[in-house]
């Protein structure tokens, strides 16, 4: 919101290449479920809810998706994307993944959100990554 109030141009680009998902030109999805009430989108809650819909969405796709974690893309980029390319039938190449992604963890406190969605959103990242681990 403070970058794209700062510079005009991150705004129109962000609209521009329909990058909807948040900021000042957000465009909520409405995932099933999500109540665009009970929450402020200038709280953690409010994201944290809207990543929960989202996500459990996607699973509900489970059987005609494949689930790589960002978190393994950062720990282990190599052998991650080896294994993604080789599950698509595609030849990995000489290409070194590890340069491509940032290398440790995302860090925020459970603190800022209601304990109720920490906990499902928890729940939902751990069934994440057991589809991810059935799907590689």
């Amino acid at each position: 919101m403070k970058l794209q109030a700062e510079d005009p141009f991150i705004q129109r680009f962000m609209r521009d290449i329909g990058h909807f998902e948040f900021g000042q030109i957000h465009k909520r999805i409405q995932f099933p479920g999500f109540d665009r009430q009970s929450h402020c989108p200038d709280t953690a809650d409010y994201w944290l809810s809207y990543w929960i819909h989202a996500f459990r969405e996607i699973l509900n796709h489970r059987k005609s998706c494949i689930f790589v974690l960002q978190d393994e893309m950062r720990s282990a980029p190599q052998a991650t994307l080896v294994k993604l390319c080789r599950r698509l039938d595609l030849v990995p190449g000489d290409l070194q993944y590890a340069t491509y992604f940032r290398s440790g963890t995302d860090q925020s406190s459970a603190d800022i959100y209601s304990q109720p969605l920490h906990k499902e959103a928890t729940e939902i990242y751990l069934e994440l990554q057991r589809a991810c681990l059935a799907s590689i």
